[in-house]
């Protein structure tokens, strides 16, 4: 096999066919073993591979597939693209796991309420015709719901490998046609023998894949967090060209090339800025909800929020490869890590399948021999059944995925599997910044007003003058003023915003001063001195050059 690459490569693959733990081993196995690759990695929960190798993506779609098991590799270089792609096949997935789940529950149940009121057992002409017609029916049912749960346990099992899925395959087989065979022979079988058991066969099959939707759903919902990280990215940016501004989709935007962010828009790319500057949210990366100032020579980061001024930018990183990118990957990465727990399951698991269909065979025997036929059957393939939902291949996957997942829904990013296991043995946390738990947003936390202010009159002014501002303090006076019944004047003019310091305007004729200590001494207004106020922000708001209150 000739390898297209010198170096190592991380490759995603969607798997299909994998369906308990005892595969994800053997994929992973199979995988590691090839001198090329340098390490395999499969998530159960997501169903995706990363492999890191020299081989290219049909390689080792071709290793995967002589495993047993499907793979298609993940190329999209759009992170919108491939979210898309997965919500469109998951919901594919979804519709086919319901009606899996009624074709098989619904008959079983109409054979088990048939069975309650006319016998499970078939002991005359009459029942042997009756039961013969459900065998059809049930042999169909099982055909369409459990085909993918058939061709899967027959690949595990003739690659050396019995998986879950083969557990689940014998036991409805071996008691669909033991049911067949009292249905054509009953005649020549003693009657504690003559006993059916299609409705166990297509019930059986009905949980599975119910436990398979509700697995399906727990991933779609975890897939939330990842969507919500999506939303922050743009998706289109300002292209600077000779001829003007171009609209253009972020993937085709390149290293190197100059782009123009207005003033609220999201940052497109990350970037240096070259003219102009910017007060920018970055709350995003660092939980910080000032917002900061940034100017000519200054980075700027994807996902951002740019506030009160346009500024152009140099991009220093492609859509695929910018900070956002990489949160977002880091986030799908640790949902498909292996926690040590994890790695101790799978070990368990690489035995439990053969261990189980041992003891199921060593079961039936047992009873053979003590001349119990139907006893015997029963006995087998209940070792068989109970064994098949096998928690210990299901709950490790899941628990990380949900976990990473519901944490990074909370801003709260988890490297790694280990990580995540460890932080169950945190018990004190020390936080430096206590602002970065809160809300993630300003708000007024006491206002002191002059004497002869008038409160609603206070209110209306900031309100109106501050709406004309992008900053993060600006709109927690407005909705502070807002909400106490300031009203919002369209009479606002001369407007004068001072970077980092305040703003200025007339408002109703009335000159409005608003900002910090520093702001009013540099116009020349006295406010009055102030003790502590325990680290919160002080904003000063002055009227016709005289002091009128504090927020």
């Amino acid at each position: 096999m000739n390898t297209t690459h010198t170096t190592q490569i991380l490759r995603r693959f969607a798997i299909t066919g994998a369906s308990c733990a005892g595969c994800v081993r053997k994929i992973e196995n199979g995988l590691a073993s090839h001198p090329a690759i340098e390490s395999a990695s499969l998530n159960f929960a997501s169903r995706t591979l990363s492999v890191m190798s020299t081989l290219n993506g049909e390689e080792i779609a071709a290793l995967v597939g002589a495993l047993g098991y499907g793979a298609n590799e993940v190329t999209n270089t759009s992170l919108y693209d491939l979210a898309e792609e997965q919500r469109r096949t998951a919901a594919v997935e979804r519709i086919q796991l319901l009606k899996r789940t009624l074709i098989a529950l619904i008959p079983g149940l109409t054979m088990m309420l048939y069975g309650m009121a006319f016998g499970m057992q078939v002991s005359n002409a009459a029942q042997q015709l009756s039961w013969g017609q459900w065998s059809v029916l049930a042999a169909v049912s099982m055909i369409y719901s459990g085909r993918s749960i058939f061709s899967t346990g027959w690949r595990s099992a003739a690659h050396g490998s019995p998986s879950m899925d083969t557990l689940v395959a014998l036991g409805t087989l071996v008691a669909w046609l033991y049911s067949f065979v009292v249905v054509l022979n009953y005649t020549n079988l003693p009657s504690h023998a003559q006993h059916v058991y299609f409705e166990a066969s297509t019930m059986i099959l009905g949980f599975v894949n119910l436990g398979r939707l509700l697995e399906h759903n727990a991933r779609q919902k975890t897939g939330e967090a990842i969507a919500a990280l999506l939303n922050r990215q743009a998706k289109t940016a300002w292209l600077i060209q000779e001829d003007g501004d171009l609209a253009c989709p972020i993937e085709a935007i390149n290293i190197g090339k100059r782009i123009r962010v207005k003033p609220g828009e999201t940052i497109p790319l990350d970037g240096e800025i070259d003219s102009g500057h910017g007060l920018i949210d970055e709350s995003m990366l660092s939980g910080e909800p000032q917002a900061v100032e940034k100017t000519a020579g200054d980075k700027v980061f994807a996902g951002c929020i740019n506030g009160e001024s346009t500024f152009t930018m140099m991009v220093t990183a492609r859509s695929d490869d910018s900070t956002l990118a990489n949160i977002i990957r880091s986030v799908q990465q640790a949902q498909s890590a292996k926690p040590p727990i994890g790695q101790l399951a799978d070990k368990i698991s690489a035995k439990f399948v053969p261990i189980v269909i041992l003891l199921a065979v060593m079961v039936a025997v047992l009873w053979w021999w003590l001349d119990t036929t139907s006893l015997a059957l029963v006995a087998g393939v209940s070792v068989l059944i109970i064994a098949c939902p096998c928690a210990l291949g299901l709950a490790t996957p899941m628990s990380v995925m949900v976990g990473v997942g519901r944490a990074a829904q909370s801003g709260i990013l988890i490297r790694n599997g280990d990580a995540l296991q460890n932080a169950a043995l945190i018990d004190t946390l020390v936080i430096d910044k206590t602002g970065t738990l809160t809300m993630g947003a300003p708000s007024v936390s006491r206002v002191e007003i002059s004497n002869g202010v008038d409160q609603q009159a206070l209110y209306t002014l900031v309100r109106s003058l501050e709406s004309h501002s992008e900053h993060t303090l600006a709109t927690a006076l407005m909705n502070y003023c807002q909400s106490k019944g300031g009203a919002s004047s369209n009479s606002v003019t001369r407007i004068n915003i001072e970077r980092g310091l305040g703003l200025s305007g007339v408002v109703d004729q009335q000159q409005v001063t608003i900002g910090s200590e520093r702001f009013m001494a540099s116009l020349g207004i006295t406010v009055p001195a102030h003790t502590n106020d325990d680290g919160l922000s002080v904003v000063y708001v002055a009227i016709d050059e005289l002091y009128a209150a504090r927020f």
